[in-house]
């Protein structure tokens, strides 16, 4: 039942992603793109739940900082449509912390307080 919400999900961003907004500026027309690499960061308990919707399902980094700028966590994500990472946080000091998700092209930031 969880595979199938999260295939439904992926889908959905998918087909949402791919669409064009076609807007209307002196007669002529601009199309505008909406991104394809789109995050969720959440903490949940001691654990730290990022999902991503990877439409060009390109190479995806993970890192978390501390608010000094220090890498206290990295992984190489998978290059599905659709994935979910959780991370351990009952570790690390209480803070602020941001975490970059980057693909070639993008780089999506959120701070998180632990």
């Amino acid at each position: 039942m969880k595979t199938i919400k999260f295939t439904l999900i992926a889908v959905l961003f998918l087909v949402i992603s791919n669409l064009s907004v076609l807007a209307s500026n002196n007669d002529e027309l601009e199309t505008v793109k909406f991104s394809s690499l789109n995050a969720s960061v959440y903490k949940q308990d001691n654990r730290l739940v990022v999902t991503l919707v990877n439409t060009d399902m390109q190479k995806i980094k993970l890192v978390l900082k501390d608010q000094f700028g220090k890498t206290v966590f990295s992984k190489a994500m998978s290059q599905k449509a659709f994935s979910t990472k959780t991370i351990k946080v009952s570790k690390l000091k209480a803070g602020k912390y941001t975490a970059e998700i980057s693909s070639s092209n993008q780089t999506i930031k959120r701070t998180i307080q632990i």
